[in-house]
């Protein structure tokens, strides 16, 4: 207020709510109704045959103005218990459900990030090595991520879902289906056009 009344500006300040929302400490039913950056994840299951998807989200309060959002995503240890008879004799073979239980666990999670932050994005690299950069309007696969890209406001977004090899290895084509139906309402819910998709694999 004092630097508007300086320069001779008139200010308005928003009005501030009387809660702010509980930060998220858990992963909760990934199923529940939702109003957090998971609520897209919560829809797709309303449609989708979930028997391999994660069981459990975490999601953080939705800003519209927000620079960056993020969901995390799980199969907890009752689903995965479930799932892992139900794969087939290689993928078992290479999934030993003792070590993905105790050591890597099964997990997806996406990110979304807006202007600035969505031209600055690369994809870390083992090793230390240089990052990968993603260039805005572009759409692919990085390793253990999947990048889209759309147009908010006139100013680029990136999209982006990280799924562990081994967990890309039970989803397998589902895995198109589950970034399409994320990337597609992060657009639509943010008034974005022009949306990317990377190919199917």
């Amino acid at each position: 207020m004092g630097a508007a009344a300086k320069y001779g500006c008139r200010a308005q300040l928003p009005d501030l709510p009387d809660r702010l929302p509980q930060p998220v400490v858990d992963l909760g039913p990934a199923a529940a109704e939702r109003a957090d950056s998971c609520g897209w994840y919560a829809a797709h299951l309303r449609t989708a045959d979930g028997a391999t998807l994660p069981d459990r989200a975490a999601g953080v309060p939705l800003g519209g103005a927000a620079r960056e959002e993020g969901c995390l995503l799980a199969v907890g240890p009752e689903a995965t218990r479930r799932i892992h008879p139900t794969l087939g004799k290689e993928q078992r073979a290479h999934l030993d459900l003792d070590a993905v239980l105790r050591i890597s666990s099964w997990w997806v999670r996406t990110r979304s990030y807006f202007g600035d932050d969505a031209a600055a994005f690369a994809v870390e690299t083992p090793g230390g090595r240089i990052p990968d950069p993603v260039a805005p309007g572009t759409a692919g696969r990085i390793r253990d991520v999947l990048h889209g890209s759309a147009t908010c406001q006139g100013r680029p977004a990136t999209l982006t879902m990280t799924v562990p090899y081994r967990y890309r290895s039970v989803l397998g084509a589902r895995l198109d289906e589950l970034f399409k139906a994320y990337a597609t309402d992060a657009a639509a819910r943010r008034g974005c056009t022009g949306l990317v998709l990377p190919p199917p694999e």
